[in-house]
């Protein structure tokens, strides 16, 4: 629906797309804000605007950011997250949320587990297991219609050709490893793969370690409370998406956009609770505060030296460049070819591969055959253009067939 309004709206120019696009990510930084503030509590300060920081400078965004068709990542979280914060609000207005909740699975079947999330989050707020319960049923519901529209439209799952629920159990444990490894340690420190996840690994052992060490030095323990459930809340949301990742039988790097949005509320929790102890008067408060602020300090920087908006990634430039020459070349090839004809297409720039290698971020997918199927019908709407899928097909009177050549050197991918 949203791309049915660019094209309305923007018909073929890629700014429109791109102008929605940012639209959408300083929407999802906003709810990041506004649910990291619900759970930490109206008092907190430094944690809401980390958990933004941790959320909008995270390397991986450069694989959704600029990807109009990577867009259901965005609307997934601002949905899901909304429904999350909108109900922690509003506890026992039920069916709102829901509505939330609906669209964020839609939006992405990563977000089918959404009602779990949420029901866990209840549970820790509040306390109560009827009321969770209870609350928790609307987005049940939601559930089972996006289940039923999704398998009446798709008639199945969709997805991969490799996607099924026994993916979910035979994948799960190497997926969630694989999206932890992404998520935790974007880039390796001097380009040391090992030193670097053994730092990583330090860092976030020595910062629960410390977390946990603090609510019994003194202080509010209703504050320790809200910080210990919003890091159990994005543990539970990280967990969940990489696990319902396994569905599509791999661990594709812009997966764990979602993801980064409970690591973002983890490290938010974490530096409110260092903030508020490294404050107090006490020498061991103060001294663990310390300590768990450099260690959020260490875990949020690092990983945003290579945030697209930091760090320059030259590809896009020359992946723009080939996609505006493939489509010009195409479009002349195509309008001079009569009804009937076989067009043999300029070679495809594929795959923008970002270097350096020791990014987690892979690059992202320039024209693949559902790509030109889309642009065909969108750029001629009055002509019947068809995209060749097999080798050896004829053209109908009609049509114009376009059959897919070589791979642009340096842009070949996965």
């Amino acid at each position: 629906m949203s791309f049915a309004l660019d094209a309305a709206i923007w018909k073929l120019n890629p700014v429109g797309y791109q102008l929605t696009n940012a639209m959408l990510f300083g929407a999802a930084v906003a709810i990041t804000w506004i649910l990291a503030r619900r759970l930490l509590g109206p008092a907190a300060w430094i944690g809401p605007w980390v958990a933004v920081l941790v959320f909008a400078l995270h390397p991986t965004q450069v694989e959704v950011f600029p990807v109009p068709s990577r867009r259901p990542e965005m609307l997934a979280w601002i949905f899901g997250a909304g429904a999350l914060a909108l109900q922690l609000r509003s506890p026992f207005r039920r069916w709102l949320p829901a509505v939330f909740s609906l669209l964020a699975m839609l939006s992405k079947e990563t977000a089918l587990l959404l009602p779990a999330w949420i029901f866990v989050a209840l549970l820790l707020t509040t306390r109560s297991l009827r009321k969770s319960v209870t609350t928790t049923m609307p987005h049940a519901v939601a559930f089972a219609v996006a289940i039923a529209l999704r398998l009446a439209v798709l008639h199945g799952l969709g997805g991969y050709g490799n996607t099924n629920p026994g993916a979910m159990v035979a994948r799960g444990g190497q997926t969630i490893a694989s999206a932890l490894s992404v998520l935790f340690m974007p880039q390796p420190p001097m380009r040391a793969t090992v030193a670097g996840i053994a730092l990583v690994v330090l860092c976030v052992i020595a910062s629960l370690c410390a977390f946990l060490i603090l609510p019994r030095l003194g202080g509010k323990r209703a504050r320790h409370s809200a910080d210990m459930n919003t890091v159990t809340i994005g543990a539970v949301w990280v967990l969940i998406v990489a696990w319902t990742a396994a569905l599509a039988g791999r661990m594709a790097s812009w997966y764990v956009f979602l993801m980064v949005g409970g690591w973002a509320l983890i490290m938010g929790a974490l530096a409110e609770a260092g903030w508020r102890a490294a404050r107090t008067r006490q020498t061991s408060p103060h001294l663990l505060g310390a300590i768990l602020l450099v260690l959020v300090t260490v875990l949020t920087v690092w990983p945003a030296l290579y945030s697209p908006f930091i760090h320059r990634y030259r590809e896009w430039d020359e992946a723009a460049v080939q996609s505006r020459a493939f489509l010009s070349e195409l479009d002349h090839r195509i309008e001079d070819a009569p009804n009937g004809s076989v067009v043999p297409s300029p070679p495809i720039p594929r795959w923008a591969k970002v270097s350096p290698n020791f990014v987690a971020v892979r690059g992202a997918a320039l024209f693949s055959g559902m790509t030109l199927d889309a642009y065909f019908e969108l750029a001629y709407p009055d002509r019947h253009v068809r995209l060749a899928h097999k080798g050896g097909e004829k053209p109908s009177a009609d049509e114009v067939l376009v059959v897919p050549t070589a791979f642009v050197p340096g842009f070949d991918g996965p």
